[in-house]
């Protein structure tokens, strides 16, 4: 699956320009979710061919022993960045049975196919299915073309966009899970309140969501928290019910739903300033926020052994649920680097689910080639052309 990286760059601009709406109450929190969702999906996991990068080079130029040295330095400082995860990264030689990073750089063609594939799987049975109406409403006020945006899954969920609520929750009833996520995904909140959506979710979880629906779980806690706060009452129940569901999703292997409390702590919300865990929280706090998170996990098992379904131990590929949580971590990484790299987590969560792998490394240390030293290797030869001319 390729994406140019102009259509990143866009991608970037459309979660900053929406970015006003996020989290002042809880119906634009999910909004914002959504939508950051949809973006951040079409731009990881894309195969970069170093062979690909355009740096601006004048036909008459190419000779030039500088900016040949810039071109061998960029092959070599890419190799490197390759290597990070081992010597046959980057080289489409491994199979998917093997240990591998970025599947369209480390897989051969058919197992890089095959794992795009599970990976598609694998998110649907996440929940992770939306519409994306506010990102195309952007585009065509940007004068973009809005199918280039699609939401995620999105076709599979239009023939419910239809479906009156009666239909909606006949079919939720019967563990329809598309059904749920179209309920969930819904801007009504006359159709779908709080208290409705709240138990939607849950049945969300149990179906295996890890996405839609327990965001809207971590979203309604941290929301309770808040107004607590705001009217002088205890919110720390409320904070460690949210920290545990989030706890809860990395136990599947999913850190997504850490993306609400992230981008609270980097400052999108000034009235969260109070509730920052690692201020009032200690490591008590997070054994009972752990065994809180556990108490969802065995609850989620059981209500699916009385259903007939697998435990979560039986359903999770663990290849693919690295390869996307890798790429989850590594957008931790990249874009909050002073709340991933502080003491705003418990030492207990840094070991367990937010370590920095030679994965994640290498995928933060590509963006920051493609994104910062590529330009400045576009400038030096720039300046080097220019001198040429003289």
């Amino acid at each position: 699956m390729k994406f140019p990286l102009i259509k990143s760059l866009i991608l970037v601009l459309l979660v900053l320009g929406l970015s006003y709406i996020y989290f002042s109450e809880e119906k634009q929190g999910l909004s914002y979710e959504r939508i950051n969702s949809a973006a951040n999906n079409k731009v990881t996991n894309k195969a970069i061919d170093i062979k690909e990068v355009d740096l601006n080079v004048k036909p008459d130029s190419k000779q030039n022993p500088q900016i040949e040295k810039i071109k061998v330095d960029v092959q070599e400082r890419y190799e490197k960045i390759q290597h990070l995860t081992g010597e046959n990264s980057g080289k489409r030689m491994l199979s998917y049975e093997d240990n591998w990073c970025i599947n369209n750089e480390d897989l051969t063609e058919n197992d890089a196919d095959y794992a795009e594939e599970q990976l598609k799987n694998w998110r649907l049975s996440r929940g992770y299915a939306k519409f994306w109406e506010g990102g195309n409403e952007l585009a065509n006020g940007l004068d973009l073309h809005s199918e280039d945006f699609p939401g995620e899954n999105d076709e599979l969920l239009n023939p419910y966009r239809e479906a009156d609520k009666n239909t909606l929750l006949r079919l939720a009833d019967n563990d329809d899970m598309r059904a749920l996520t179209t309920m969930i995904n819904s801007n009504d909140y006359e159709m779908y309140d709080l208290r409705e959506r709240f138990e939607i979710s849950k049945k969300l979880i149990v179906l295996g969501d890890t996405s839609t629906g327990l965001i809207n779980l971590v979203i309604y806690r941290l929301s309770k928290a808040q107004s607590a706060q705001r009217t002088g009452k205890d919110p720390v129940g409320y904070l460690k019910s949210a920290l545990a569901y989030i706890e809860f999703g990395m136990m599947r292997g999913d850190a997504y739903s850490l993306s609400v409390l992230i981008r609270k702590l980097s400052g999108h919300d000034s009235s969260f300033s109070g509730l920052d865990p690692s201020k009032i929280l200690d490591n008590e706090d997070f054994i009972e926020i752990n065994q809180l998170a556990r108490s969802y996990f065995d609850w989620a098992n059981e209500v699916r052994h009385k259903k007939g379904l697998p435990s979560f131990e039986d359903v999770n590929d663990h290849r693919v649920s690295t390869m996307n949580n890798n790429n989850v971590l590594s957008e931790y990484y990249r874009d909050y680097p002073e709340i991933m790299e502080s003491d705003f987590f418990p030492e207990s969560w840094q070991k367990t689910y937010l370590k920095k792998t030679p994965c994640v490394e290498r995928m933060v240390a590509k963006h920051h080639f493609l994104m910062t030293d590529i330009p400045k290797m576009r400038e030096k030869i720039g300046k080097l052309e220019e001198d040429l001319e003289l």
